[in-house]
């Protein structure tokens, strides 16, 4: 007799039979809730032991466990993650909540201890799936978490190039999948820690575990807003308002925004307007409910005006001026840590709205809320750079000593939302085109807010001339502490798209400033500068390449040039010996500080450790025009060091525009005498010199006899050349240049390291 057994089932057939047993518990089980609650209801009494509805849930769970772990991408295609939580936990949690909140309305003590006992059950339940599900997620995922995060970010560039091929594409795919899932699973966790508070018997709230759920989800996949959310009903619980607004906009602007959130944000407003204020848990009070009653008008555009919206504006930039004192220097950069993406959040949706709608006076009252939200963020970059640069001026700071990035005053605080601020402004120039454009058509309040952009102008000038000498005038890349929370909003996302990802998951990891922070922000806010007297739209703001400085260009300054220009032509006879003093003074500060030369290849192979040098205020630093030459050379090409070459170009092209005081080309005259053609020697007795290195050797010759200062003693080092080629470096000690290795290049005592023949 003949034995006939199945062929084996095929995963694909797995994951059918599973999807059909699931939708087949799913419609049981919803019809067993259904009868539950019917005969609830005609009994009035709640059913709490119900074991065919546990075993119901128990099998679903299992059957949808399975199927995630199956078949990630079919389980996310199939919403496997929402029906668990609901099906399998919410729907439970909820019709317990149920009972317990009418046992304590009916003072029913078995009820109450009954209907707990199973809340918490269940809920431990549901802690112990969350838990061992993360584990096996992650124990797939072949890198950590933060960096996958990371990654999956990175291909979310809202400006991706959709034709790009991928040849990882379905395995990014996978890794993706279980990351939302593991997402999911956090904010289930941090959903049931909550509850498990709520109904916890203890005075002291455990908020902390849930907080910390949240954050996680949030540092894992920052375009879901749904966490975000939470936050701020977790905010609610401690009446810390501004907080809970702070985290719904954050919602509201991501790039998935939780469902609910608009209408909570509408509810929080009317509750707050009716509700008597406990301030206990709100940076300024005063300050806040103003700001709360921009926001609200910001929300119904319908009831907004030029007249009522000016009233919150006023008050809130008063009262914030008021505040702007070093006695307050801790509360308002956290007020201005939250109030900044709040705004921007606002601006950001009063645009989609103005997009959706067709009617006319909705649209117009959306732009005067626009551009009072801008003046308030310009207002608010204004008070910060203002404090920063009153509290470098009286404390007298060394500004060119920030460098250095090391000692950072508390004052420096109000640089992190500032900077949150210049990247915005900057990714979104036509921002001040609008507010230009409608400014002119308002009939009260115009000279009020026209005021707050050329304050605000003034104040970067100021600020911009006082750093330009080191800072990176091209921005930042780094992410920094004030960015984690901020990452998923879309109006910020064309920036965060460009941060490197190692300081992204540096950042991720360990939550810790790096010690480039100070720099980064202000390099963002330099850079915004920069953009800002580029953009031939504003035209109130410029560079003058002349002598290197950020100017206002209004009224007030138009004729401040022109009594400048006829000064000069009055004084034109004298130009000469005003010239040569000039050129004395700029000789006598050069020759203060020690020369150091750099080759090409540090340029190329520590590009990031030269920039230091250079900006470290040090030592003054000589390009040679045969190292302008090579990097020229080597710019060309696809590879690593081809893009290094580029980058350092930038780099010094920018330095040279925005005059630093610690760097210096070689001039077409500054090279030694002759060479001897036919032995490649300066002297009849000097060391002959190949060709190639003749023009770097002349410089430093040049430079040695003629610029760099005398040493004081033996062991003072005035002069060095900085380089791994080992020829070059046997003829320029030859000539007297104190010789350091490309390694040397990462600790600045190589000053005092190496000596001058």
């Amino acid at each position: 007799m003949s034995v006939y057994l199945d062929p084996p089932l095929t995963d694909l057939q797995f994951i059918g039979q599973y999807d059909s047993e699931a939708l087949a518990l799913e419609r049981t089980l919803r019809d067993a809730d259904q009868q539950r609650r019917a005969q609830a209801r005609r009994n009035k009494q709640i059913v709490l032991n119900d074991s065919a509805a546990k075993n119901l849930r128990l099998c679903l769970l299992k059957c949808l466990e399975d199927l995630m772990v199956l078949d990630p991408v079919f389980a996310s295609g199939k919403n496997v993650e929402e029906k668990i939580w609901n099906l399998v936990f919410y729907n439970y949690i909820e019709e317990l909540r149920g009972a317990i909140r009418k046992a304590q309305a009916e003072r029913d003590a078995s009820l109450h201890a009954a209907a707990l006992s199973k809340l918490r059950s269940h809920l431990d339940t549901a802690t112990n799936f969350y838990q061992t599900s993360m584990l096996t997620l992650t124990s797939c995922c072949e890198s950590s978490l933060i960096t996958c995060g990371v990654a999956v970010y990175k291909e979310h560039k809202e400006h991706k190039d959709q034709d790009r091929m991928d040849v990882h594409q379905e395995q990014q795919s996978n890794e993706s999948v279980r990351l939302g899932v593991i997402h999911k699973c956090l904010v289930s966790l941090g959903d049931i820690s909550r509850y498990r508070e709520i109904h916890n018997s203890g005075d002291a709230k455990k908020w902390h575990i849930s907080r910390a759920y949240y954050r996680k989800a949030i540092q894992l996949v920052p375009d879901n807003g749904k966490p975000f959310s939470q936050l701020a009903i977790l905010s609610s619980y401690s009446k810390a308002d501004l907080e809970v607004i702070y985290w719904y906009c954050l919602s509201l602007v991501n790039a998935v925004p939780h469902s609910v959130t608009r209408e909570n944000i509408a509810a929080f407003h009317s509750i707050y307007a009716k509700a008597e204020k406990d301030r206990s848990a709100t940076l300024l009070p005063e300050a806040t409910t103003a700001f709360f009653a921009f926001h609200r008008l910001a929300f119904n555009p319908k009831e907004a005006t030029a007249s009522n919206v000016m009233v919150p504006f006023a008050k809130v930039t008063d009262l914030v001026d008021h505040a702007a004192v070093p006695t307050s220097s801790n509360v308002l950069p956290q007020w201005f840590k939250m109030t900044v993406p709040v705004l921007i959040a606002t601006y950001h949706d009063l645009d989609q709205s103005f997009d959706r709608t067709e009617q006319s006076n909705i649209r117009h009252a959306i732009r005067i809320l626009e551009v009072y939200a801008t003046a308030m963020l310009f207002r608010l970059l204004t008070v910060s750079l203002n404090v920063v640069v009153d509290f470098w001026s009286v404390n007298e700071v060394d500004v060119s000593a920030l460098a250095s990035g090391k000692a950072v005053p508390p004052m420096l605080e109000h640089l992190a939302t500032a900077s949150i601020i210049a990247i915005w402004l900057e990714s979104n120039m036509n921002v001040f085109v609008l507010f230009g454009k409608y400014v002119k058509t308002f009939k009260e309040g115009q000279d009020v807010l026209q005021l707050t952009l050329s304050n605000l102008a003034r104040q970067l000038a100021i600020f911009a001339n006082a750093v330009s000498a080191f800072a990176d005038m091209d921005g930042s890349t780094e992410c920094l502490p004030e960015d984690v929370e901020l990452l998923g909003m879309t109006p910020l996302r064309n920036y965060y798209s460009n941060l490197t990802s190692d300081s992204m998951q540096s950042m991720l990891n360990d939550n810790i400033a790096p010690n480039g922070a100070l720099l980064a922000r202000i390099a963002r806010i330099a850079s915004f500068a920069k953009t800002l007297a580029d953009d031939e739209r504003v035209d109130m703001f410029r560079f003058h390449e002349s002598d290197g400085t950020f100017e206002v260009v209004d009224e007030t300054s138009k004729k401040r040039g022109l009594h400048k220009l006829m000064k000069a032509l009055a004084t034109e006879r004298l130009k000469d010996q005003v010239t040569t003093l000039e050129q004395n003074i700029t000789k006598l500060k050069e020759q203060a500080l020690p020369m150091v030369v750099f080759d090409a290849e540090c340029y190329v192979r520590a590009t990031s450790l030269v920039k230091k040098w250079i900006t470290g205020g040090r030592c003054m630093v000589i390009v040679p025009l045969d190292v302008i030459d090579q990097l020229d050379y080597m710019k060309k090409g696809t590879e690593k060091h081809n893009a290094k070459a580029r980058e350092a170009i930038r780099f010094l092209e920018q330095r040279f525009r925005y005059k630093s005081p610690f760097l210096r080309a070689q001039k077409d005259d500054e090279v030694a005498v002759s060479w001897n053609r036919h032995v490649g020697q300066l002297t009849d007795n000097s060391v002959v010199v190949p060709k190639h290195m003749r023009s770097m050797v002349a410089c430093l010759d040049w430079y040695r006899n003629n610029v760099a200062p005398a040493p004081t003693d033996e062991n003072d080092v005035t002069f060095a050349l900085v380089s791994e080629d080992d020829i070059l470096t046997q003829v320029a000690s030859a000539y007297g240049a104190a010789i350091g290795s490309g390694a040397d290049a990462r600790d600045k005592s190589i000053l005092s390291l190496i000596m001058i023949e």
